[in-house]
């Protein structure tokens, strides 16, 4: 059917609109790049590109989970404080199983953060602890800070002090190394405020010292919180005389928070100046959280107790246990222990999975290699006993040859001696043969080539005129064993192959052989002997059959 104008039409707007998109989500890409680059100094300016951003640019799960996470830093760094996971979803859907370390420690941390905007400790916290446990390599040193002061601040809700100051004097570590001075006396700040609540003189002075250290060097990063610190560490650590240096100092100081203006109550009431603790007591507001409660209720008591004013001093007492009973209960009801508990027991679990994984691993790997050093020593063994095995055939045809070779020496000297008219041309094809065996016979027995010149110059004959040395071979064997070269004709053998079992006898191998006589087809020749001879290919050795053969005519 031919395309009508209408069909092309809808063919046209469908690639133009894919067009578009794939133009789209390019753009998208690229304004997410700009807005990433602008997050930590220019947040507002980041937020500004992202919500200009359309949602059909964000189609497809790992870009809709990329721009749910930046746009959630965004809002978070612009502190606009969500409470839904409208935003978040995507990502927490996406990179729960995908992403680099960095993004799925980004997207536990802004979720920890919108659990603790809804009130949520407990749930942040396993969200912080999450977070914490994220594997592989992170570039996000800024993000990791954060999260340790994040989760330091639920750690100071459950009166965890030693943790809360341990994860700020991390996160100092981690703040310095990447150049935010602000951030990093902060946190110093915030272990040197656990430090006393725990009394820990001595750690405390070491934070204090940093923190003046601080101050000096950087004059124009020092604000109000050096102050704070200040205070807090000479009322409850210094001596009566620098309290008192301080009290005066400050008489006339406004704007400082209920919280160390109750500092300055306690450090009139160590040095016994309780008017001026009273007349700071009355500078004091209740804060809005527990801890600045139970502060006030506890600093007003110990003053009014010290004044004498024993009655009020009971009913802020009174106070005290009801605000601390109020926390305890706010615990308990949001499970904010629950988080560590269930977090602890998962590790747990997960390290008995690793366990029972590692014994396996171990007991297979344990067995695998068992069974390869059980095939390794089998393997040598079979290897060592075939090396004896040919060792003692090569000993035992070594001494075989030696023998034939004195046989022969032995058969050649008796021709010698005896007084029977020969040619002369036989006695020298004799005693030529004699040297040569003499010579082979020295190299077998000291394994010393220097005692085969005569055997070399007896090859060196073979290779100038082998028809010539074919002749005295077949000459002296026909002197030494008339028989057996009777009994080598009656068969048939021709006289290159008779010149074969004259090699043969004297002791050389099959590979010498085929050398000396440079016949190719010696193999040839050999399996012809065999069979006009009778014997099987693979029954015996072709030279200890021939010298049994001599020792029988020679009888």
């Amino acid at each position: 059917m031919k395309p009508t104008g209408l069909t092309n039409l809808i063919v046209a707007l469908c690639a133009a609109a894919m067009l578009t998109a794939c133009h789209g989500r390019r753009d998208a890409q690229l304004q997410m790049n700009v807005a990433e680059r602008l997050m930590s100094t220019q947040p507002d300016s980041a937020l500004a590109i992202l919500q200009r951003i359309p949602p059909s640019a964000t189609i497809g799960r790992a870009t809709a989970a990329r721009y749910a996470l930046l746009k959630s830093m965004a809002l978070d760094k612009n502190y606009i404080d969500t409470t839904t996971f409208d935003v978040l979803q995507p990502a927490i859907d996406y990179y729960g199983r995908h992403g680099s370390p960095d993004e799925q420690l980004r997207t536990f941390y802004y979720q920890g953060r919108i659990y603790q905007n809804r009130g949520d400790d407990n749930q942040a916290m396993k969200s912080f602890l999450n977070a914490a446990e994220v594997k592989g390599e992170l570039h996000d040193t800024l993000l990791y800070a954060n999260l340790l002061v994040a989760q330091g601040l639920l750690y100071f809700k459950q009166y965890k002090i030693a943790e809360y100051i341990d994860n700020n004097l991390k996160a100092a570590g981690l703040y310095k190394a990447i150049g935010r001075k602000h951030y990093e006396i902060l946190s110093y700040f915030h272990a040197l405020t656990g430090e006393t609540m725990l009394e820990n003189k001595h750690r405390a002075d070491s934070i204090m010292s940093v923190i003046e250290h601080f101050a000096v060097q950087n004059p124009d990063e020092t604000d109000d919180n050096y102050i704070v610190a200040f205070i807090s560490h000479t009322v409850n650590f210094g001596s009566k005389e620098e309290i008192e240096k301080l009290l005066n100092q400050l008489d006339d100081t406004d704007g400082l928070e209920s919280s160390t203006v109750m500092d300055l109550v306690n450090g009139s009431v160590k040095i016994g100046d309780f008017e001026r603790a009273m007349k700071y007591m009355e500078r004091v507001t209740i804060g809005n959280t527990n801890y600045d409660s139970l502060k006030y209720f506890a600093v007003k008591a110990v003053a009014l107790d010290s004044c004498g004013r024993h009655k009020e001093a009971l009913e802020n007492y009174k106070a005290y246990n009801i605000v601390m009973q109020r926390q305890h209960t706010n615990l308990f009801e949001h499970n904010l222990n629950q988080a560590l508990s269930e977090h602890q027991l998962e590790i747990s679990h997960l390290t008995t999975i690793r366990e029972h994984d590692r014994i396996i691993y171990l007991s297979i790997s344990a067995a695998l290699t068992l069974l390869l050093a059980t095939t390794f020593v089998y393997h040598r063994y079979r290897q060592n006993r075939s090396r004896r095995i040919i060792a003692e055939y090569e000993v035992n045809a070594q001494r075989l040859e030696i023998e034939a070779l004195i046989s022969e020496q032995a058969r050649l000297k008796e021709l010698l001696e005896e007084r029977n008219e020969r040619p002369a041309q036989i006695n020298e094809i004799l005693k030529s043969h004699l040297d040569m065996l003499n010579g082979l016979l020295a190299r077998e027995i000291t394994q010393d080539n220097d005692y085969t010149e005569p055997y070399n110059d007896w090859i060196q004959t073979v290779h100038n005129d082998q028809k010539k040395f074919m002749d005295s071979m077949r000459l002296a064997f026909a002197a030494s064993h008339a028989r057996l070269m009777e009994h080598l004709e009656r068969h048939g053998l021709t006289t290159d192959e008779i010149y074969y079992i004259c090699l043969c006898a004297i002791g050389l191998r099959s590979k010498e052989i085929g050398e000396y006589i440079q016949k190719r087809r010696h193999y040839v020749i050999s399996h012809e002997i065999r069979k006009k001879l009778g014997l099987d290919e693979h029954e015996t050795n072709l030279g200890r059959y021939i010298r049994q053969m001599i020792e029988e005519f020679d009888r």
